[in-house]
């Protein structure tokens, strides 16, 4: 027998300017923890929106730069699948540069 393939290969990196594309779909977002209550991560992005991480892993350790690797929901929030920690020297500006720019000339390949 075959093995299933899994459902979501790649988690495109997006804005939560992006969201509205992404709803139902996997992305990996960047953020500076804002709060973390082991349930409910919240993150900021360098524009200090708030951007809410449902059903987060339970480790309230996690602070800092992170990249959380989720499903955009209807409510423009994050459903957790798995995060990495960056570390305290992480350019927030020049990522979200990156990710703007990638996603103005490339945002076909992502689905």
């Amino acid at each position: 027998m075959a093995e299933e393939s899994p459902k979501y290969l790649s988690y495109p990196f997006v804005l939560n300017t992006h969201f509205s594309k992404f709803r139902g779909k996997p992305v990996s977002f960047v953020g500076k923890v804002h709060s973390n209550s082991g349930a409910k991560l919240q993150l900021k992005n360098k524009n200090e929106d708030i951007i809410t991480v449902e059903s987060f892993n339970g480790d309230t350790s996690v602070e800092g730069f992170v990249e959380i690797r989720g499903i955009v929901k209807s409510n423009d929030s994050i459903e957790f699948k798995d995060f990495t920690q960056f570390n305290k020297e992480f350019n927030i500006d020049q990522f979200e540069e990156m990710v703007q720019f990638y996603q103005s000339n490339h945002s076909g390949l992502c689905f």
